[in-house]
């Protein structure tokens, strides 16, 4: 199938993911043509106050995309940090709406009207939803548009990736941590489970190595009887110093194991990747600011 803005004239709120189901390269330029996206006006068949919302979404979602890449999404507005989320919860509040509506009318609508074309087209509008739908599917659209190029892989599954890694970077607090987890960026977005597992477990010991913990672990490692030091005795060192608590320490064995797995065990048993990264996350927070980190 050939898709241009005269095949999106009738499905404009086709998403990049349905269309890649048929691997057609031409989606983004024919949806960019459709919305007028790279024109200085709005094209007939767009409402010109919406075009301007559509133009608008696009850039925010080119913003949103380089910024799950880099990881830098705290130099972001709050605004456009909690766009996702934002646009997210007004399009599920419509749709309560129109299901609400939708019960009301077929619990008073006459059997014979609910067989009726007529009826069919109003379910099928009610529910496609409004403004707020609409919005949310067009911004979707364009962050898998924009996501595509740097991962490439299923265009939805990037744009849901994109938006989680966005919301794990809006939640972590402190510039080192979020310069640690912008190394395992890539791997999370692609879904690349093992690689993200070993490279988790790279940046857990890099980061517990940066704090000022070299005695204590000498020390462990000559209780130990031991010649070279190991991750888990620099869990053991930054659990003794303070810098993790327990829930720290069970999340870095739970990024030191997952590494251990991947790379000599079984890849296939390795958690999965947003687990991981909630554990990276959870230690690296925890370390901001002790010893050499501050």
């Amino acid at each position: 199938m050939v898709y241009d803005e005269f095949w999106l004239q009738e499905h404009p709120y086709w998403s990049y993911d349905d269309a890649h189901a048929t691997i057609d390269d031409e989606f983004p330029y024919a949806w960019a043509t459709h919305w007028g996206i790279r024109s200085s006006t709005a094209p007939d068949h767009v409402d010109p106050d919406f075009w301007e919302e559509v133009q608008q979404l696009y850039g925010l979602a080119q913003r949103l995309v380089r910024a799950a890449v880099k990881l830098s999404g705290a130099r972001l507005p709050e605004s456009t940090r909690t766009l996702p989320s934002a646009l997210a919860m007004e399009a599920e509040a419509e749709r309560r709406k129109a299901r609400e509506l939708l019960q009301s009318l077929r619990e008073q609508a006459r059997p014979e009207v609910l067989n009726s074309p007529g009826w069919r087209m109003v379910e099928r509008l009610l529910k496609e939803g409004g403004d707020a739908g609409r919005k949310e599917r067009l911004f979707r659209t364009a962050v898998q548009i924009h996501a595509w190029p740097v991962f490439g892989t299923s265009p939805g599954l990037l744009a849901r990736r994109c938006l989680e890694l966005l919301d794990h970077l809006v939640r972590c607090k402190g510039l080192r941590a979020r310069e640690y987890l912008s190394r395992v960026a890539a791997c999370y977005v692609r879904g690349m489970r093992p690689e993200m597992a070993v490279m988790s477990r790279a940046v857990l010991e890099a980061a517990l190595e940066d704090l000022d913990l070299e005695e204590r672990v000498a020390s462990i490692r000559e209780v130990k009887g031991k010649r070279y030091d190991s991750l888990t005795d620099w869990i053991d060192a930054a659990s003794a110093a303070g810098a993790i608590d327990e829930e720290g320490r069970l999340a870095a064995e739970t990024v030191r194991d997952a590494g251990d797995t991947a790379a000599h065990k079984a890849p296939g048993l390795v958690p999965p990747e947003a687990e991981v990264l909630q554990a990276l996350k959870t230690v690296l927070e925890q370390v901001e600011g002790f010893g050499r980190a501050a």
